[in-house]
């Protein structure tokens, strides 16, 4: 997410990481007043992706990182704007656990690239077939 230097996330995410990601502007999906925190490292939004994006285009960013959840990712997903897919895999069983989608995806992907991380963590890049 640093190349990005934009992320998009829910509440529940932001307030699950506590703070805003250093060197990156924080946009946050709630219809709660942010507070504590620089308006210019983080802003509270409820415009569609669509929208969002072009906010973020004008103020001269040209990548941005959707970071969770589920609700957030599903959203941009079906908005058609996501081009790449990062899937990190962690050597853990959790038993349950929150789902990547809220709502059914069709989307196609593509496996572009894979990153070993660590000896334990890998990776996928995948490539959204339009």
């Amino acid at each position: 997410t640093k190349e990005a230097r934009v992320v998009v996330m829910g509440r529940t995410t932001f307030e699950t990481i506590g703070r805003p990601l250093p060197d990156r502007k924080t946009i946050v999906y709630t219809s709660h007043e942010l507070t504590g925190f620089p308006p210019e490292q983080v802003e509270a939004t409820q415009l569609p992706p669509a929208e969002l994006l072009a906010k973020i285009e004008a103020e001269g960013y040209t990548n941005v990182a959707i970071c969770g959840g589920s609700k957030v990712y599903t959203k941009w997903m079906q908005s058609g704007l996501i081009n790449t897919l990062y899937l990190t895999i962690e050597p853990v069983l959790f038993g349950t656990g929150i789902r990547l989608f809220s709502e059914e995806i069709t989307t196609q992907i593509r496996l572009t690239e894979r990153h070993l991380l660590s000896d334990q963590t890998t990776v996928f890049e995948y490539e959204v077939v339009k």
